[in-house]
């Protein structure tokens, strides 16, 4: 039953009172053309004579307690229900059963009227021969109706058993008396009022002559009671002059506080859904029916109104218009399994829907059937809709990031693993896979610091993606590997490819650093192989090329790195020339070895190279330096030192370079070494620098006769420098100057 809660059900199904509900079957104008049963309760059963199964889905046309012994006009009367809250009653006598019934039609919301059935009488025996007045009054005296009549004077010519008890006023005191010969008398002034406003009422009604309905409060010995009175105008035969009112008035105090408890759970309930961003909805199995809560709508930005989705004529949009047509099918394949599934578990799905502005909304449903008391299944399911479309945002972002490597978006290792164990590639052969490393990465994040290295990691990746067909599969295979795998490409193709890389790898440089990468590649012609095998392959291949490429890309690096440093301080070319001169006098006369010769040569090119991170306002500064920018100076040897380790080729003097700014006095930097812990080179190009500097000066500072510099070196000797070279090494500034 439509927007009825369990509660409003059991209601129904307990009742004595004959209860059904009729669904509005609209044409193409948006006229009523039918009534169907949606529901009926067993008291209309038993009324009817007719089963839930002869009613439910079938028009009001097919029930002949209906259309024939009632003899009702439903089409008319039912026209005239237009709006949620409007109503209708009357009182009929149904020729078959010899019965009188009261009924009250009421649309409950829209396209849904509910209709109630009361039987007047018990009695069914034969009228023939009564006389009709007779009759009524019998059977009106064993109503729990409450019937009255009232003369043109508004006067009461009648009232039944049941009128007296609830007036606590026998007959015989109130025939002859009008509500306001009552309310004279009335023990209260609230009371007086009440009595006052029934006068009213009835007057209105004999003035109009037309049926009208009161509700509202008596207060009266038993309590204050809720009456709903229907006024029936009773005409001459002849002149059709109204000659007096019959009034069937029913208690519904009870009914009316039934209705506020189911008024205020459904209130709750509403709020409890407001709250928590849920959408209610119920679905009719034998009616096709399925109602959505108001929220369910605001979730898509729309009008409960406007959408119905039950599929009938007529309508604005339906389920199919609003559902993603990527979901429709699945969705309606999973409900549809539910409900012939005959479990009672719990139903759940989830689907986009469209939301008014256009974009998708993620919905998670779940649902249950409703059981009968016995047990048993009905046809009503009901459940909540949830809007989850931050939910799956948040999933697709973990995926995304389960999948993707963070710094260039390609895919990660892990994802391009399970690719590799894909069976959908087995009918991809022939199978090509490149394997490019970047070169010298280490010395770049060495040398210009991570993030420097960073970028140059997106631009590689951006090439490699560039050149890279439509289907191949580009990932970040390790720190400063990637990996393509290319289906249905040949050795010969993919080599294409490989020197389109490397002409676009020639062609980029990030501040003055080249970009190169070297490249393995390896063919697998048919599925007997495994493609980790192959992988393995273009890694051997891979190494083979970075023996001869590698070396050549880290000189180049250093090389930038020396340029960049000569630019940017007076570490120039003829500063490191005029060192190296000093640098190997030294050694000469120390009879240092060819290979230790040569790994002073080295030592002295490099020995400053950590500077390449400090900025060159601190190196040309003119004038002294400040304690901070003295704090920065000095950690120029351990940054020599690590982008001097990243490189197999030198490596061996990465010590040397740490040690170069070492005192003999153990006042040094950076490690405080002293004496001969300091190493041999390192002593030597100590001098060699201090000698370059004082000869040939800076701007901020002269540059010095000969005898000063003798006299500098004699007195740093034992201190900064070792004696035994300072004793050595000045004869060669005699000979030098």
């Amino acid at each position: 039953m439509p927007g009825r809660d369990k509660q409003q059900k059991q209601l129904h199904t307990h009742s004595e009172k004959a209860f059904a509900q009729q669904m509005v079957v609209r044409g193409d104008s948006g006229n009523p053309v039918d009534y169907i049963f949606v529901y009926v309760n067993p008291a209309f059963e038993n009324i009817s004579g007719l089963s839930e199964a002869d009613l439910v889905g079938k028009s009001v046309r097919d029930c002949p307690f209906i259309t024939q012994g009632l003899q009702i006009e439903w089409f008319s009367i039912y026209s005239q229900l237009k709006n949620v809250g409007e109503n209708t009653r009357m009182v009929k006598y149904n020729q078959s059963t010899h019965c009188w019934y009261e009924i009250a039609a009421y649309v409950h919301e829209p396209d849904l009227i509910t209709l109630y059935l009361h039987d007047m009488a018990k009695q069914k025996e034969a009228c023939t021969d009564v006389n009709p007045e007779a009759e009524l009054a019998a059977i009106m005296d064993n109503l729990p109706l409450l019937i009255a009549r009232f003369n043109s004077r508004l006067k009461h010519l009648y009232i039944n058993k049941a009128l007296e008890r609830l007036f606590g006023i026998p007959f015989d005191q109130l025939k002859g008396k009008s509500f306001l010969d009552l309310a004279d008398n009335s023990p209260t002034p609230e009371l007086k009022e009440q009595l006052k406003a029934r006068h009213e009422f009835l007057k209105q009604s004999l003035n109009s002559g037309k049926e009208q309905l009161h509700e509202g409060f008596l207060s009266l010995p038993e309590g204050r009671r809720l009456l709903s009175t229907r006024i029936i105008p009773e005409r001459n035969g002849t002149d059709g002059k109204v000659t007096s009112l019959l009034a069937i008035t029913q208690d519904i105090t009870r009914q009316k506080e039934t209705e506020d408890v189911l008024k205020e759970s459904w209130e709750r309930y509403k709020s409890i859904i407001t709250v928590s961003n849920t959408g209610a909805w119920e679905y009719n199995r034998k009616t096709g029916y399925l109602w959505c809560s108001p929220e369910y709508f605001k979730m898509l930005g729309r009008k409960q109104s406007d959408y119905i989705m039950d599929g009938r004529p007529n309508l604005k949009v339906t389920w199919n218009d609003l559902m993603h047509q990527g979901d429709n099918e699945k969705a309606a394949k999973r409900f549809k399994d539910y409900l012939t599934s005959g479990s009672p578990g719990l139903y759940e799905n989830s689907f986009r829907m469209l939301h008014k502005d256009g974009h998708w909304v993620w919905i998670w449903s779940r649902g249950q059937t409703l059981k009968k008391p016995d047990g048993s299944l009905t046809d009503i399911t009901v459940g909540t809709h949830i809007d989850i479309t931050e939910h799956k945002k948040t999933e697709q972002e973990l995926l995304h990031l389960s999948r993707h490597d963070s710094l260039t978006s390609l895919y990660n290792r892990y994802y391009f693993e399970e690719l590799i164990n894909d069976t959908a590639l087995l009918n991809q052969y022939p199978i090509s896979i490149i394997i490019a490393d970047l070169n010298g990465l280490k010395l770049i994040n060495d040398s210009y610091g991570s993030n420097f290295g960073d970028e140059l990691l997106k631009t590689a990746a951006l090439i490699l993606k560039q050149c890279c067909r439509e289907n191949d599969i580009l990932a970040r295979w390790g720190g400063d590997e990637f990996i393509i795998l290319m289906p249905q490409t040949s050795l010969q193709e993919a080599s294409k490819v490989c020197k389109s890389i490397d002409q676009a790898c020639s062609e980029q440089f990030k501040e003055e650093v080249p970009l190169s990468l070297t490249l393995g590649l390896a063919e697998q012609r048919e599925a007997a192989g495994v493609l980790f095998d192959t992988l393995r392959e273009a890694e051997n291949n891979l190494n083979r090329r970075k023996l001869t490429e590698s070396r050549s890309a880290k000189n180049t690096v250093l090389q930038t790195l020396l340029t960049t440093l000569a630019e940017k301080s007076f570490e120039t070319e003829a500063h490191t020339r005029r060192m190296q001169a000093v640098g190997q006098i030294i050694g000469h006369k120390l009879k240092l070895t060819d290979a230790e010769q040569s790994r002073l040569k080295l030592l002295i090119t490099l020995h400053d190279i950590g500077k390449i991170n400090i900025s060159e306002q601190i190196l040309t500064k003119n004038g002294p330096l400040t304690e901070q920018e003295w704090a920065v100076i000095k950690t120029h040897p351990e940054i020599g030192f690590r982008i001097a380790w990243a490189s197999d080729d030198f490596k061996h003097v990465a010590e040397d370079i740490l040690a170069h700014h070492e005192r003999w006095d153990g006042k040094g930097y950076p490690q405080g070494l002293k004496e001969w812990d300091i190493p041999l080179l390192s002593r030597i190009t100590a001098i060699a620098d201090s000698f370059e500097v004082m000869t040939n000066g800076r701007p901020y500072k002269r540059a010095m006769s000969k005898s000063d510099i003798k006299a500098e070196f004699m007195s740093c000797s034992g201190t900064q420098f070792d004696p035994e070279l300072i004793e050595l090494f000045l004869p060669v500034i005699d000979e030098w100057l």
